[in-house]
Order: C-alpha cells, then sequence, then structure tokens
C-alpha cells in the first residue's frame, strides 16, 4: 500500500471508538507537530479533524509514521482552510481588524485544542456524525454553538479570544464514552498552557526571537504532551482489565502521582485490595480501600494524588 493509499484508509479522528483513541490521535499529532517544529519551525496554519488521523496500531512508531502522513501528506492539506480551528490571531487581522503579531507553532497548538474541543462537544458516541447541535441541547446552546456554528463573524472571533483569556471552554456536559472528568481535567489543562503563552505574548507586543521561540517552545509542547499522556495514563488505569495486574499499577504511579503536583505538595493515597480480596472489576468500589501513605511506600499498592482515588470511589467500569 503506498502512502497516498494508506492515508485514504486512515480514520479521521472524529471515528475514534473511545477517549483513549481520541487522546492518543491528538497525542501523536502533536508530538509530529513538535518535531516539524522544533526540525525546521515549520507552521502548519491547517490544523482540522480532516488532518488528525486514527493510527493503525499504537506501536510509537508506526503511530507517528501515520500521523506524519495524515498531517502533511494527506490531501486535506489542500482544502481550504477551516475557520472553525483556526486560531484567535490568525483571525484578529481579516475579521477583528486588529493588527496581530506573526503566527507561530502557539497558533497550531490552539488549533488542536479546538479539534479535541469539536470531537468532544460534537461526537455523541462512538461511530456517530459530528454536529453542530452537539449531544444535547445544553452543548448546542453554549460551548459549541457559539464559536462554530458562524466561525467567521466578528462574535465568534470574541468568544474564542474570551474563551482563551478567561475560564477555557468548561463545557460540563458530554458523552460518557468521553469519561467526563478525565476529558475536563485535559481542556484545563491544556487552555492554561495556551492562556499563559498567549497573554505573555501579547504582553511582550514583538515578534519572539529565535532563540526565544525555541525557549517557550519546547516548555510548551512538553506541558501540552503531558497533558494528554496523563490523561491517557488514567484511562488505562482504570481499565478494568488490568486491575489486578501490579506492574500496571505501578505503571500509572509513575505516569500519574509522580507529576500531579509538585514535590512540596506531594499528597497521596495508598490503593490495594481490602483483606487480599480480588478486585473484582464490578466490585471495584467495595473491595478498594483509600488511606494516606508516604510517597516511598514499599507495599504492593499503588500510590496516587488524592483527586485519582477520590474519582475512584464513585467510578463503576460499564458493562
Amino acid at each position: 500500500m503506498d502512502m497516498m493509499e494508506r492515508t485514504r484508509h486512515m480514520r479521521k479522528i472524529e471515528q475514534g471508538v473511545n477517549g483513549r483513541e481520541v487522546l492518543f490521535a491528538l497525542w501523536i499529532t502533536v508530538s509530529v507537530h513538535q518535531e516539524a517544529w522544533m526540525n525546521s519551525r515549520t507552521i502548519h496554519g491547517h490544523i482540522s479533524p480532516r488532518n488528525v488521523c486514527i493510527p493503525f496500531n499504537n506501536h510509537i512508531n508506526d503511530a507517528l509514521n501515520d500521523a506524519r502522513l495524515y498531517l502533511y501528506v494527506h490531501p486535506a492539506s489542500d482544502e481550504p482552510i477551516d475557520p472553525r480551528f483556526q486560531s484567535v490571531m490568525a483571525l484578529s487581522n481579516p475579521i477583528l481588524r486588529r493588527r496581530s503579531l506573526p503566527l507561530d507553532y502557539l497558533d497550531d497548538l490552539e488549533s488542536f485544542w479546538y479539534v479535541l474541543a469539536w470531537v468532544y462537544l460534537a461526537v455523541g458516541a462512538p461511530g456517530a456524525e459530528p454536529s453542530l447541535r452537539g449531544h444535547n441541547t445544553y452543548v448546542r446552546q453554549s460551548a459549541l454553538e457559539r464559536w462554530a456554528s458562524r466561525p467567521t463573524s466578528r462574535e465568534s472571533v470574541l468568544e474564542k479570544e474570551s474563551m482563551l483569556m478567561g475560564e477555557g471552554l468548561s463545557p460540563s456536559a458530554t458523552s460518557h464514552f468521553f469519561l467526563p472528568f478525565i476529558f475536563d481535567q485535559v481542556f484545563d489543562r491544556l487552555h492554561a498552557v495556551l492562556k499563559h503563552r498567549y497573554i505573555l505574548k501579547l504582553e511582550l507586543g514583538r515578534s519572539r526571537t529565535p532563540m526565544e521561540l525555541m525557549t517557550d517552545s519546547r516548555g510548551d509542547y512538553h506541558a501540552f504532551l503531558e497533558a494528554l499522556s496523563d490523561a491517557i495514563a488514567y484511562i488505562d488505569f482504570m481499565d478494568a482489565g488490568r486491575l489486578n495486574d501490579i506492574n500496571a499499577w505501578r505503571g500509572a504511579h509513575m505516569l500519574i502521582g509522580q507529576r500531579i503536583l509538585p514535590d512540596e505538595e506531594y499528597e497521596v493515597a495508598c490503593i490495594k485490595p481490602v483483606d487480599d480480596e480480588p478486585m473484582d472489576r464490578f466490585k471495584m468500589s467495595e473491595n478498594i480501600s483509600f488511606h494516606r501513605c508516604s510517597p516511598q511506600c514499599e507495599e504492593d499498592c499503588l500510590c496516587v494524588n488524592n483527586y485519582i482515588a477520590e474519582q475512584l470511589k464513585f467510578f463503576k467500569p460499564r458493562l
């Protein structure tokens, strides 16, 4: 199968069958984007769901190659730019008639944020067609419709700017297959990266030097990718099929617990079976106890932060 034929058989991010698949697709594509930026300061300027793919498999090298093909070779790269996913800075001059600063990697990262928002809000179930009406009335009337239904209107661009400079997307309503509390965390963390850098960029009031761009981008890509990888780790940790695998628990500890809080704020909970009972996935909430322990806990348990512990108390995997 040649490269172009391979891209035609890939699924778009909107066609992900679960939240993990969607997050992995975005993580791998942002990784490819970082590679292009760091190597040649390439700005894509055309990010949309049309060029973010679900890789054929999760082998990292194959997934990276799939993402490179779909992002930079796929025919969608020649289609008209979709303004729904353009950054505030990209739309400021033509729509708001403002003087804008040169576009850079940050504008593409902002576009990735809108792509995730679109999938999160417009797709109601695996395999469902995305809809501007969203999957319920609340979403249709708020987070999605205001910026995606009339993307070239002045009001839409101002709404985007308000989200970016304010509290973020805060959708607070989505289909269950996206695991809302995980996706809300992702949106908050990605928004924090974008808002912080956007404000600094405006305050600087000039084009950043090549050295400034490279320094800033390293930190921003790291924070962006880490937010996505932590969310994937949350999902893997809560995957019912791995709850009895002590290595999976330790892996989740490494991926989640040690990244969430600075060392001086590290506050953890120790999770383990009660009375050595098996952690049956349908009795999980009854069979797991929570108590504080030190980050150096040497027992066969998983140390995680209190937020995850609280979430697990109420989490019951679906049949």
